[in-house]
């Protein structure tokens, strides 16, 4: 349900659109209604799909890493639906308790479990997001300090752009 009515269901889907479906059924084993919200403009649901399909699995960054940056990220501009999202996956699949995660929706810097690396990767993306003006060389050197690639710190933040991009979108659309 949205704002917004053009979107196609599933059980109606044709063409493209009934092929992203099958995509994200693989990938997901339901439909979000994110993406069928995104069925309005089936190139852009396309194309979120292949972005989707280059971060999931990373061949480096953990899912329990890319889950933390789309909570802490959609905590902050309370998109409670992004937020549910993660939580879940966060509990279900990485078996993060509840307490972690209000500990980390509290201060993100007290995250246990994560490691060196992929804390400094966490707290880097919401800095950036926050105050991308802020960053610095000092920054991307304390990250490659921890061994962090440059394709890692560049795709932290792709992502981290790609959770606000999202989570506009389902705000401002009531997506749910």
């Amino acid at each position: 349900m949205s704002l917004l009515n053009s979107t196609v269901s599933p059980e109606n889907a044709t063409g493209v659109v009934a092929k992203n479906y099958e995509r994200v059924k693989e990938m997901a084993g339901f439909i979000p209604p994110l993406c069928e919200f995104l069925s309005i403009n089936p190139n852009a649901q396309t194309a979120n799909l292949d972005y989707a399909k280059t971060v999931f699995p990373h061949s480096t960054l953990t899912g329990k890493l890319l889950s933390m940056i789309g909570l802490l990220i959609s905590n902050d501009s309370s998109c409670d639906y992004c937020v549910d999202f993660n939580e879940a996956i966060l509990v279900n699949n990485f078996k993060i308790s509840q307490d972690e995660i209000q500990a980390i929706k509290d201060n993100a810097s007290s995250v246990t479990s994560l490691d060196d690396k992929e804390k400094a990767l966490l707290l880097f993306v919401l800095k950036s997001v926050k105050d991308p003006n802020s960053i610095t060389q000092n920054d991307i050197t304390s990250l490659k300090n921890l061994n962090a690639t440059e394709l890692e710190i560049y795709d932290v933040i792709n992502h981290g752009v790609h959770i606000v991009a999202a989570d506009i979108m389902i705000d401002t659309f009531k997506i749910k």
